[in-house]
């Protein structure tokens, strides 16, 4: 009886957590947790299942698999072709080992695991995959060829509240659309790569995650933008890494506001060489605070085709002498240049102010 209710608890925070994130009107929001049966993996119960596999083969669209953690880890390859709700009973002890697992359908809720050495990957064959939540997970050393998260053509989809801990690439959005990543935390220490890259079309928010890097003898990126548009990169804290964000491409139209880059060799980094004029452009760097940096923003190129407005500047010369504080924040080298005419005099305080499931 108090683990049926503790499941009834876990899947109504769930779908709490689903009506506040479709409260944002630019994502539409089809919520895959239903009232269908519930099949249980592990644990002592009379017929539970021994694997996953074999719960979600067994399942119908809209069931939830609940997976114990008593019989923990499990060293399975999944493969969810169904729209189910897959969820462990204690994100830290509810450990998927290995392999990982492969998401096929659109429709599909993983809450509560901890990945070890492979993570979440999709497989779309037939058109475009959409609706996805990976949801308060932990991803460890998913390393070599496995990334923590994966998606390729996955559309309106959310990564919320997980934490990737040395991870070879945490989150890869390959050729994506309309996704949500917040309250993510990224600890990079050892063998790890970039934190987050999206390659591909856009319009992502990537709002109020934590990048930490901590070895400075490995050259590492929190966030590559590459070929993509029209993305919010909103509230975040970038401390630590080699190049904070790092705009590759022909990246264009996005919006880089009210975030902290602290600590970085590079806070806000653009181009990629000079061999290669595949230029960014139109993007607005609004709003951030850029602290403690070798080099807070760079633009490898002699033209300077993007906005940068309001940013508190630790280096800004009217910090230094006040009676120079009507000067703009001027960067110049011979191969870049950057001015922001209103840059703020003192650091902005970061609160999120996107409500439920985003604070």
């Amino acid at each position: 009886m108090r683990k049926e209710w503790m499941i009834k608890t876990l899947v109504i925070g769930i779908i709490s957590l689903f009506i506040c994130m479709s409260i944002n009107p630019s994502f539409a929001f089809d919520n895959p947790v239903s009232s269908g049966n519930t099949l249980y993996v592990g644990g002592s119960g009379e017929g539970n299942y021994t694997k996953i596999q074999d719960a979600i083969n067994d399942a119908f669209d809209g069931d939830i698999v609940f997976v114990y953690d008593d019989s923990s880890p499990y060293y399975e390859h999944v493969e969810v072709y169904k729209s189910v709700s897959l969820i462990g009973e204690d994100k830290n002890t509810t450990v998927i080992a290995e392999n990982g697992i492969r998401i096929r359908k659109s429709g599909v809720n993983i809450h509560g695991f901890t990945f070890k050495h492979g993570g979440i990957s999709s497989a779309s064959f037939m058109g475009f995959i959409n609706n996805l939540v990976i949801s308060d997970n932990n991803f460890i050393q998913c390393q070599g060829l496995n990334f923590g998260i994966e998606f390729q053509e996955i559309d309106n989809s959310y990564i919320i509240s997980n934490t990737f801990i040395n991870c070879s690439y945490s989150i890869y959005l390959d050729y994506c659309s309309s996704n949500k990543i917040a309250n993510n935390i990224f600890i990079q220490e050892d063998r790890s790569y970039d934190a987050i890259t999206c390659e591909g079309r856009g319009k992502h928010i990537i709002i109020n995650n934590t990048f930490i890097d901590y070895n400075e003898e490995i050259d590492r990126i929190g966030l590559i933008l590459l070929v993509t548009s029209d993305n919010i990169i909103e509230e975040n804290e970038f401390d630590g890494f080699s190049k904070a964000i790092w705009c590759q491409f022909f990246t264009s139209s996005n919006i880089i506001s009210h975030n902290t880059f602290i600590n970085n060799d590079y806070g806000f980094y653009i181009g990629y060489s000079l061999f290669f004029i595949y230029v960014s452009f139109s993007n607005r760097i609004i709003n951030n605070n850029f602290i403690n940096n070798n080099v807070d923003a760079y633009i490898l190129y002699p033209l300077n085709l993007n906005i940068f407005d309001g940013n508190y500047w630790d280096e800004w010369i009217g910090l230094k002498i006040p009676i120079l504080s009507f000067f703009p924040y001027i960067y110049f080298k011979p191969l870049s240049s950057i001015i922001d005419l209103h840059p703020a005099k003192e650091p902005y305080n970061m609160t999120s102010t996107q409500g439920c499931g985003i604070e």
